[in-house]
């Protein structure tokens, strides 16, 4: 597009790394521009939709919070003391929070799952093979003949799903649930993406002016380059591009597009925004 020699990363974009948002040179896998301060990357998930497995461990993890709410609901019928009471709802609200949270798909929250899938299966193990350890005796109780009865059955049926669901969400956790927590890091580096290397200049130029708006004008500059090497008579892509050089401090790329531009501006309304450049381009530094 110029003749020009320059010795800047334009220059050398081919061997070197920079920063899509203010075009400083960068070394690989830099996370913060040293330059700008800017973070050089964000996070997507690397399967945007979640498997079914997901659902699953979901599904299991609410059915957790129901089940646990039947056994406080059979403690309170059945006379257990107040220590039962709290060793068998306590993780009633954990499982409620980390259910909510697991469907926001935080890896942290995934992890906690499994951490507490192991604390509560402990204490389901415990309770059953030493009750005395939670206080879980009825022993006395105006409601021992109830518990010893009915509530005996029902309690029974409640522990081995409760114990069932347990296994199952930490298993299907465990083995089949982590990709879906998996993200890539999307890196803002200053390059011309693969699909706009041999795009139309309307394109490109569309495709810029989003990244402009994000702040990442080195970018952007990178976009209406190729615009103007596609369609090098547009007056419209050297006005954005020689604000775009004058963004970034690129002085002499500005200066040196302007008077390109002023060669081709076929309009008094298009030699006046040049001319309106010029003068804030030139009180540039350097």
């Amino acid at each position: 597009m110029t003749t020009t020699p320059f010795n800047d990363i334009w220059s050398r974009l081919d061997n070197s790394l920079a920063c899509g948002f203010c075009a400083a040179e960068v070394e690989i896998e830099t996370e913060k521009c040293p330059h700008c301060r800017r973070r050089l990357y964000f996070s997507v998930f690397r399967y945007p939709r979640p498997s079914s497995n997901f659902y699953i461990f979901l599904i299991l993890l609410f059915a957790l919070v129901q089940l646990v709410m039947i056994q406080v609901i059979l403690d309170l019928l059945t006379g257990q003391d107040s220590a039962t009471l709290f060793w068998h709802g306590l993780f009633m609200p954990i499982f409620a929070v980390l259910t909510v949270l697991v469907f926001w798909r935080f890896i942290w929250a995934y992890y906690a799952a499994l951490i507490a899938l192991v604390l509560a299966g402990l204490q389901v193990g415990i309770q059953r093979l030493a009750p005395e350890v939670f206080g879980s005796s009825v022993l006395g109780t105006p409601l021992a003949a109830l518990y010893t009865g009915f509530g005996l059955a029902v309690s029974q049926v409640v522990f081995w799903l409760l114990a069932g669901c347990l296994v199952l969400a930490f298993l299907i956790g465990l083995i089949w649930v982590a990709p879906d927590f998996a993200r890539d890091r999307i890196w803002y580096w200053l390059e011309l993406p693969a699909e706009m290397r041999t795009a139309g200049g309307p394109t490109v130029h569309l495709a810029a002016v989003r990244y402009a708006e994000k702040g990442l004008w080195g970018i952007a500059v990178a976009h209406w380059r190729r615009a103007i090497a596609a369609e090098p008579g547009r007056i419209l892509y050297f006005l954005h591009l020689i604000d775009g050089y004058r963004r970034l401090g690129f002085k002499a790329r500005a200066l040196d597009a302007l008077d390109m531009a002023e060669d081709i501006a076929g309009t008094a309304e298009a030699r006046a925004k040049l001319a309106e450049l010029r003068l804030l381009t030139e009180r540039l530094p350097g």
